[in-house]
C-alpha cells in the first residue's frame, strides 16, 4: 500500500499517510488555504475500512481536490489497485482519484464519466495504451457510501463496486 488516510483530521490543510510511505497530502492546490479545499466532514465511510472521517465536495463547485505531490512510488511498473470510498449526492461527480502524469502515459483514475452512467477505471500505460473498464451505476444508490476498487495487473484490469 503506497498511501492511505482515514481523513480523521478534522480541521487544517493536512492529510496524513498512515501507509508509511511519508505521502502526506492537503487539501486544495496548495498547502494553504484557497478556494480549491473541500470541507471536513464527520461522516465517513461504512464501507471498507469504515472510521468517522470524510472530504465534503460541494456539488457545483469544480476543481476542488485533495492531492499528494508526484513521487515515483505513485509510477508501479507491474500492478495497480485504487480503492475509495465515497458517498455520492449524485452520480455527475467527475474524476474521484486519479494521478495525472503530465501526458498521457502513466496515468490512471477512478471517475464517474458525467454523460454515462458508469463508475470508470482507466489506467494508460507507458506505451501508451489506453485501457478503460465501465460498469453500470446501480440504480437507486444516491446518498449510499460506495467502495470502488479498480485493480490493474501487467495485461488484465478488473474492477469491483460495494454498495451500502
Amino acid at each position: 500500500m503506497l498511501f492511505r488516510s482515514q481523513f480523521n483530521e478534522g480541521s487544517g490543510q493536512i492529510i496524513h499517510d498512515s501507509s508509511g510511505n511519508g505521502l502526506d497530502g492537503y487539501l486544495g492546490n496548495s498547502s494553504t488555504t484557497t478556494t480549491y479545499d473541500p470541507a471536513w466532514s464527520t461522516n465517513g465511510s461504512t464501507v471498507g475500512a469504515g472510521g468517522s472521517g470524510a472530504l465534503y465536495f460541494p456539488a457545483g463547485q469544480f476543481n476542488n481536490r485533495a492531492q499528494v505531490n508526484d513521487t515515483a512510488l505513485l509510477t508501479p511498473s507491474t500492478a495497480l489497485t485504487l480503492a475509495i470510498d465515497f458517498n455520492a449526492d449524485n452520480f455527475d461527480q467527475g474524476v474521484l482519484i486519479s494521478k495525472h502524469a503530465g501526458g498521457n502515459a502513466g496515468s490512471y483514475m477512478l471517475s464517474i464519466p458525467a454523460t454515462n452512467g458508469n463508475f470508470s477505471f482507466t489506467v494508460i500505460n507507458a506505451t501508451p495504451t489506453r485501457v478503460n473498464v465501465l460498469w453500470p451505476i446501480p440504480v437507486g444508490d444516491t446518498g449510499k457510501y460506495h467502495q470502488l476498487v479498480g485493480r490493474s495487473e501487467e495485461r488484465r484490469v478488473g474492477k469491483e463496486c460495494r454498495s451500502r
